[in-house]
């Protein structure tokens, strides 16, 4: 028994899908054919299109009349099958040459395979290890990059093309060009509320004596800290709390939404968007170094919350410039 229906991918111009059942087997094959090639499926199974040709098969029909009938010469195309114990690194690599041709998706029993994943994130850090076992464990298709402050942005992920780019922690502002090539959304999990985007988030509100703070999920623009957002959780800022305490809460905090909006994504949900807004301009780098500097003629009360505010394990902290040379202050035990 053959099956014909349409089936419309972005940027072709047609595309066929044939189900067929035969007697001696009961594997259901799709054949997905498109300008650019065409690939069979079966349940449990993985197929990529190439753009290359290894063999020709003719173009299906484009109705059940005609089921029968060719229409000349089809696509070409490079033929990928994997059986249902095929291991996982094959299954990654073939949906990772599938994901770059555009207009096409991978299916898997009929239907959409779960989306691509491109997430960024943090080296040697313990949450951002349990986003990437996460994402490993329930997106076959990903591409996991990582790094740390000061190191640079890796140019050869410029050729990715995928579904949904996540940063998460990452150390680089994710550029433009990249950004653009998300089918489905680009999303950056920040380590404060709107009322504080940018760098420092947690120096600032420390300093600003705030009671309560966040964590917030959001759309990336190219614009640090400016896009749409998505989700916002919050919670107490405590008096006696100090710029690492804090920072360990929100990574608490942050994992949990993570988990929340990657699940949201995982299960098909439209993701949400929050009725928030951005309360300011990102801060920068400037103002946080800003923040750091005291003077002679501070009052002891200034001096007192800045240095509170920019205290941080390993981090240089406060300090006075007398001269052109810098003393740093440190607070006493």
């Amino acid at each position: 028994m053959t099956i014909w229906e349409r089936w419309r991918a972005p940027s072709c111009a047609w595309a066929g899908i044939a189900a067929n059942r035969t007697r001696q087997s009961k594997t259901r094959t799709i054949m997905v054919g498109l300008r650019s090639g065409v690939a069979f499926v079966a349940p449990g199974m993985l197929a990529a299109i190439g753009h290359r040709c290894n063999r020709t098969f003719r173009r299906p029909a484009a109705d059940p009349a005609a089921a029968g009938s060719t229409s000349g010469p089809g696509p070409t195309a490079r033929r990928f099958a994997l059986h249902p114990d095929s291991d996982v690194t094959n299954m990654r690599a073939i949906g990772r040459m599938c994901s770059r041709i555009t207009g096409f998706s991978v299916l898997m029993k009929g239907s959409i395979m779960k989306p691509s994943i491109l997430l960024f994130g943090k080296k040697n850090d313990f949450y951002c290890e349990r986003a990437i076992e996460f994402v490993t464990t329930h997106f076959p298709v990903n591409e996991i990059i990582l790094g740390s402050r000061g190191d640079r942005f890796p140019e050869k992920i410029n050729s990715w093309h995928g579904d949904y780019i996540i940063s998460y922690l990452s150390p680089w502002i994710i550029p433009a060009n990249l950004l653009a090539k998300a089918r489905r959304a680009s999303i950056n999990f920040h380590p404060g509320p709107p009322e504080y985007p940018g760098i420092g988030c947690t120096n600032f509100a420390i300093y600003d004596g705030a009671d309560r703070f966040g964590v917030t999920c959001h759309h990336m623009d190219p614009k640090v800290d400016s896009g749409e957002i998505i989700a916002v959780r919050r919670f107490p800022l405590y008096e006696s709390d100090s710029v690492y305490t804090l920072t360990q809460r929100c990574y608490g905090y942050i994992i949990q939404l993570f988990y929340d909006v990657m699940s949201r994504i995982l299960a098909g949900d439209p993701l949400p968007q929050a009725d928030e807004t951005w309360a300011r301009a990102p801060y920068k780098r400037v103002e946080l170094d800003a923040l750091c500097r005291l003077t002679p003629d501070m009052p002891a009360d200034e001096i007192r919350r800045r240095v509170r505010s920019v205290t941080f394990p390993g981090a240089p902290g406060a300090y006075f410039e007398i001269d052109g040379m810098r003393f740093a202050y440190t607070a006493e035990e």
